[in-house]
Parts: structure tokens; sequence; C-alpha cells
């Protein structure tokens, strides 16, 4: 679960990878709310697929995690191609502005 207090629905992307402060391997929960903030759940591999919407190839930028290990606060941009969750890509660390609830 994402820490940091980020209210509402969203969907999540699962994948294993290696968080770029801490160097640590684990799983992620990525967490989006550009598509249907129905709490849907992907894993690598799985047809990113709902009853309203599929997503047959693109990019889901500036999906959330943070690193259940060190806790840094993460994003990464999540890749589908022939409608499957394929990958996270671009994975950075990310700051938050001091007393806001808003990232740079």
């Amino acid at each position: 679960m994402l820490r940091g207090g980020l209210v509402g629905l969203f969907d999540v992307f699962v994948s294993e990878e290696v968080c770029p402060k801490c160097h640590a391997k684990s799983e992620m929960e990525f967490q989006t709310k550009a598509l249907m903030k129905c709490l849907f759940r992907w894993r690598k591999g799985e047809v990113v697929d709902t009853d309203k919407l599929i997503v047959k190839d693109g990019i889901v930028k500036d999906c959330l995690a943070s690193c259940p290990k060190c806790g840094t606060l993460l994003v990464g941009d999540v890749a589908i191609e022939n409608q499957k969750f394929v990958k996270v890509q671009n994975l950075r660390t990310e700051k938050r502005c001091k007393n806001k609830n808003t990232y740079l």
C-alpha cells in the first residue's frame, strides 16, 4: 500500500522491481487514477481489461508506489503491449513539497 495519505479509488499494477534508492528487489503496487478507478489489480502478463475499458497498447504514466523496504515514494510508467501489462519503466524517486499533499 502506498504511504503518504492519498485518498480515493485507483487501479493497481503489481510488479517486482528494484528500488532506485535502497536497491532492494520487492513486489510493489503501482497506483493510477488514469483508468477506471475501481480497484482493478493487474500483475505482469495479465490482460488489462475491465467490462468498460480495454487497453491495447500504451503507457500509463506516473503511477505511484512506495518501496516496502525503505518507504521511498516512487513513480514509474506502466507499459501495456497487446493488451498485457508487460513492465514498469522509468522507475524513479519522487519528492513531495513540504507541508503540501502535492508532488514535484
